[in-house]
This record gives C-alpha cells, sequence and structure tokens, in this order.
C-alpha cells in the first residue's frame, strides 16, 4: 500500500519521494512501536481527504512512495548502511527529489540527514532544523553512541554541520550532561525565532563562542 495511492516509479519530472524506515529498536522505552508507523500512515491515508485546507489538489502533486527500507531489528551499522544505499540509489534516479522520510524513531533522522547532506553540492547552503521538546545532545545513552537520545549530537558531529547551520527549535528539557556539553559548544538560548510565529518562545541554537 502506498501513501495516498501515489506511484512507485521515480520519473524525471517527480517532485518529492516518499519512503519509511520502520526502526524504533535505538529507543530507550520497553514497548515501543513506532515502528509499525510507516505502514500505518499508509493505511490511514487511505481515509484522507484529497484536498488541503488551501485548495490544493493533493493527487497532482508529483510524488512517489518507494516503500520502506529494509531493516533488521537490532543490526545497527547494517541498517545505516542499508538506509545510505536506499537514498544513494534514489537520487540515482532523480538527484534533484525532495525526500520525505516516514519514520520510525527519531533517530532515523541522523542517516537520512548523513545521505541528503553528502548529496548536496552546495554544503555552504545546507542547514538543518530540528523540532524536539528534548535536545537529545547526550553524547552516549543506553545503547551507545546511537540512540534517540543522541540524535542531535551526531547530526551536530557530521563534517558540514557546525554551530551555524543547526536549529533546535521548541526545546524544553535539557539533562546536567546535556547541559555541560552545550556549554562548551556554546549552545545559546534566545529569545525568540521569528516575528511571524509569536508562539514560539525559545529556541537552541549553536552558536560561535565569544
Amino acid at each position: 500500500m502506498n501513501l495516498l495511492d501515489y506511484g512507485e516509479t521515480i520519473e524525471k519530472d517527480t517532485e518529492f519521494v516518499i519512503f519509511g524506515i520502520p526502526w524504533d529498536y535505538l529507543t530507550s522505552i520497553e514497548a515501543p512501536n513506532s515502528a509499525l508507523a510507516p505502514d500505518t500512515i499508509r493505511e490511514i491515508s487511505e481515509n484522507i481527504a484529497l484536498t488541503s485546507e488551501m485548495g490544493i489538489d493533493i493527487t497532482k502533486i508529483k510524488a512517489v512512495d518507494v516503500g520502506n527500507v529494509p531493516i533488521k531489528e537490532k543490526e545497527v551499522d547494517k541498517n545505516l548502511k542499508e538506509i545510505q544505499s536506499f537514498i544513494d540509489d534514489i537520487y540515482s534516479q532523480n538527484d534533484s527529489v525532495k525526500l520525505i522520510m516516514i519514520g520510525g524513531d527519531h533517530f532515523c533522522t541522523f542517516p537520512v540527514v548523513k545521505a541528503v547532506g553528502e548529496h548536496y553540492s552546495n554544503k555552504d547552503s545546507f542547514g538543518v532544523i530540528l523540532f524536539d521538546a528534548h535536545l537529545d545532545f547526550y553524547q552516549e545513552w543506553d545503547k551507545g553512541v546511537y540512540s534517540h537520545a543522541t540524535v542531535s549530537h551526531r547530526i551536530y558531529d557530521l563534517d558540514f554541520i557546525n554551530n551555524n547551520n543547526l536549529i533546535i527549535v521548541g526545546t524544553r528539557d535539557i539533562d546536567i550532561p546535556e547541559k555541560e556539553i552545550k556549554i562548551g559548544m556554546c549552545l545559546k538560548a534566545v529569545p525568540k525565532i521569528f516575528e511571524e510565529i509569536p508562539d514560539i518562545k525559545l529556541y537552541y541554537m549553536l552558536e560561535k563562542c565569544d
């Protein structure tokens, strides 16, 4: 089953490629079920009306759903390589498409950002915005350096990410170890992000040390 009954074949005029990562092994929650989300969201999409609130005909969006990345639950390194290969294959068919990933726990964000960033030729104009109530900036957590609680740190460690192009929005929960890391990396709280969105009161941005 595909999301909104979109096709599966990437064409020259395809603009969006949807894919799932059915993986939640790296969350520390005792009984996670977000690995079910990609297929569940596809099933639910059968009941979604086909125009947006702005009157856009969703069926005319040039999108395809290429299915899920093959995942072996506990084989972390193999899964990371599988996600990279899956995305590389998408770009080999059309290198200008925009990717829409359905997770999975939010560690799945890291390998996708890594693959997209490595593909992106103009690294100077590349950046990442994360929306999360938790900073997720631990160096290690639970099963090691790869965890839902380390995802922001792993993204920050990428060669093309620095203290000028990673913004974490909506954070309200920072643990002591994360606080110590953020001091060393000059993580700074800023009162507002956009005047046009007055309800967003706080965000965290990696900035240069004075």
